[in-house]
């Protein structure tokens, strides 16, 4: 009678390294990374220029919101993958839907006007996507290594 515990589990392989995923399953993960920057990428530039009026002075809370939400999910994009390639293709949906929305429509109207608030979004995406993909990887200290 055989054990099933003998066996490798169906995620890696003989030698315990995990297992390469299917095709499909890459291309469903790339895809679904590029459609959730498209869609940050859009709420960020729709929400980027709401303010709130306190004693006089409008305060750019959308901008503030937006970047630090942007900056949140590329942290944490980078931390949980082992290269840059989830967070660039995500940086690539967001950056595809502002140039979108940055450009004119048919009926005249520009989502991200030129305004502070609108170079604010603009310079903060790319430079907080410019900042998490060139960041690097922090190495993992194994027993036994060290300084001789």
């Amino acid at each position: 009678m055989t054990s099933p515990y003998l066996y490798p589990p169906f995620d890696e392989t003989a030698d315990g390294s995990p297992a390469p995923l299917p095709i499909w399953a890459r291309v469903l993960y790339v895809a679904a990374t590029v459609v959730f920057g498209f869609f940050y990428g859009s709420l960020g530039s729709v929400q980027h220029q709401a303010t709130i009026d306190i004693g006089g002075n409008a305060l750019p809370v959308g901008l503030f919101v937006s970047l630090a939400g942007y900056l949140a999910i590329l942290a944490l994009l980078r931390s949980m993958t082992d290269g840059i390639g989830r967070t660039l293709q995500f940086v690539a949906g967001a950056l595809a839907s502002i140039a979108i929305y940055s450009t004119e429509s048919v009926a005249g109207t520009i989502l991200i006007p030129a305004n502070e608030a609108g170079w604010a979004w603009l310079i903060g995406v790319v430079l907080a996507s410019g900042l998490l993909l060139l960041w690097p990887r922090r190495r993992s200290s194994g027993a036994g290594e060290g300084v001789n």
